[in-house]
């Protein structure tokens, strides 16, 4: 008996996975250990005019671990009209981009589903960007602080707990460690007032040891 094959749309997400995804940061004064490649790269998924979310990996192909104990973000032209989105304005935002996110996976099954049955398609084809949880919790009730500057000034001058209240430990400004042989991934989150991204971002690493570099990427 000859089978009948249904045509098939197969709507397939592909993502070649990287340690380190987006441009190298370009080391343009100061002191770079060596080894420590640094990369940026938007997070589609979380931008959102007049937000970007910048993911940010430091690689580490050293035996020794790489420490680092501040970054600061440099206040350029493009930046000059841009916040740090911090404390509890970040809160806020995470809770509310978890509903978006759950929103659109939601209507993405809704076009999934229909599509596959009016082909009559064997097998539904699921698309999904997974439980994302962004909601640290409470951050405490400092808001936003206005413009770059200040806000690396703040940051630098907090101890644990103050820094704990503005931004959560995987955050860029907060301080890390990058292993032998891994890759360390820290993120910031952006809201222009302009509602246009910044293509490029400055910025500023201190080192444990006392070694200070400045990095440009382009995002």
């Amino acid at each position: 008996m000859k089978k009948i094959i249904p045509l098939l749309l197969l709507l397939i997400l592909t993502s070649c996975a990287s340690y380190q995804a987006g441009e190298f940061a370009v080391h343009e004064t100061g002191n770079h250990p060596n080894n420590v490649p640094i990369k940026a790269k938007v997070d589609s998924v979380y931008t959102n005019s007049p937000f970007v979310f910048v993911n940010f990996t430091f690689g580490n192909k050293n035996v020794d671990w790489v420490r680092v104990k501040s970054i600061k973000i440099s206040q350029t032209p493009e930046l000059s009209k841009a916040n740090i989105v911090m404390g509890d304005d970040l809160s806020s935002w995470a809770e509310s981009m978890k509903h978006k996110i759950a929103i659109d996976n939601h209507n993405r099954q809704v076009f999934i589903g229909s599509v596959t049955t009016a082909l009559a398609a064997a097998a539904v084809v699921g698309a999904s960007k997974g439980n994302v949880n962004l909601a640290y919790g409470s951050l405490g009730a400092m808001t936003a602080v206005t413009g770059i500057d200040e806000v690396s000034k703040v940051i630098a001058k907090a101890n644990d707990a103050e820094r704990s209240r503005m931004i959560p430990d995987d955050h860029l400004l907060a301080p890390f460690s990058i292993p032998p042989g891994l890759v360390t991934k820290r993120w910031i989150l952006l809201q222009s007032k302009t509602g246009k991204f910044p293509s490029k971002i400055g910025f500023e690493v201190e080192y444990i040891d006392g070694k200070s570099a400045n990095y440009s990427v382009i995002i």
